[in-house]
């Protein structure tokens, strides 16, 4: 299977398995670092984010030893998704408290190693993974001075703070950033199994993201139930003006 199938399939696997993905915030490739780096899948549920790296039958381990000590530093838990010839490989090449999970014929999936919590992230790596006006957002918060320019500047100022309050804001800018698409996905999924261009709902770019084309596809089908829950994601006017406490959500969701 390719990546796009495998992350598809693994999506299906968990939400069948323990209804993970169906009551966090999920994030198809997470950039971050400057857009130097990128998780495959991100889930962010409750104050934890867990990043999975997926490496299928064509890919390479070749960055691997780089890739999972940089996630080691950012997220709470690391989970590898590889195919079966890369199962030895990757349990030599990366340390027990990263997850690994075989990908297994017909959709199914095998842990082979169980992961650990990470318990101690830095402030710095944490924030490293928000944008400026997500940083500025956070450090008024907490009560600090924004008047700093730069993203390096101001995570300075900010990474000698170290308190779960931290954590949890940085946390929260990061799933507000990532709210409408993850719901818009969970919505029109709904209790069937997830394909390879479900995943286009959750690409968080302007230009590529399908979540307003499948509202308006779907306008005259307005006895469908799940309709009524889209009007509250949606910037279309599904049934008529859009209350402007939405409208409000969603111009911060485009200013951030």
């Amino acid at each position: 299977m390719l990546e796009i199938e495998v992350k598809a399939s693994f999506i299906n696997y968990l939400r069948k398995r323990n209804n993970r993905f169906s009551d966090g915030v999920i994030v198809n490739e997470f950039v971050y670092d400057n857009f130097n780096r990128r998780a495959d899948l991100l889930y962010i549920k409750g104050n934890r984010l867990f990043a999975y790296e997926i490496k299928s039958e064509a890919d390479s381990l070749s960055r691997l030893p780089g890739q999972i000590d940089n996630y080691l530093g950012h997220f709470d838990k690391v989970i590898m998704v590889v195919a079966t010839k890369h199962v030895g490989a990757v349990l030599d090449m990366t340390p027990s408290v990263v997850e690994v999970i075989e990908i297994k014929p017909e959709g199914n999936f095998k842990i082979i190693r169980r992961g650990k919590i990470s318990k101690n992230i830095e402030s710095r790596k944490l924030l490293n993974l928000l944008k400026v006006k997500e940083i500025r957002q956070v450090a008024k918060k907490i009560g600090v001075s924004t008047h700093q320019n730069t993203k390096k500047t101001l995570i300075d100022e900010l990474s000698c703070f170290k308190s779960n309050k931290l954590k949890g804001y940085i946390i929260q800018s990061i799933s507000q950033r990532f709210t409408y698409s993850s719901s818009a996905f969970n919505l029109i999924c709904g209790g069937r199994d997830v394909v390879k261009d479900d995943l286009n709902i959750l690409s968080n770019n302007k230009k590529e993201n399908k979540v307003d084309n499948i509202f308006l596809d779907k306008k005259n089908n307005c006895e469908d139930k799940k309709m009524l829950e889209m009007q509250r994601y949606s910037k279309h006017p599904i049934f008529g003006k859009v209350p402007s406490i939405v409208l409000d959500i969603l111009k911060e969701r485009d200013d951030q």
